[in-house]
């Protein structure tokens, strides 16, 4: 997560978002720890499973959310 900050800083980047597997529990959960938020469920035709998307809100070093 450093590095997400540390990349984000200078391109005023305020959230960042990924899919996931939507079944792969400990992933999803991984991610949970590290502040991600959960998002949407979405299955796509050409894929074999469904697609978890989840966000993280950026924050500065004090904690505070970028605006």
């Amino acid at each position: 997560m450093k590095h997400i900050v540390r990349y984000t800083a200078p391109k005023n980047i305020q959230r960042v978002s990924i899919g996931i597997i939507a079944e792969h529990k400990k992933l999803n959960n991984w991610y949970l720890k590290l502040g991600f938020i959960e998002g949407e469920v979405k299955a796509f035709p050409h894929l074999p499973f469904d697609v978890r998307y989840m966000s993280y809100e950026v924050k500065l070093a004090n904690g505070q959310v970028r605006n």
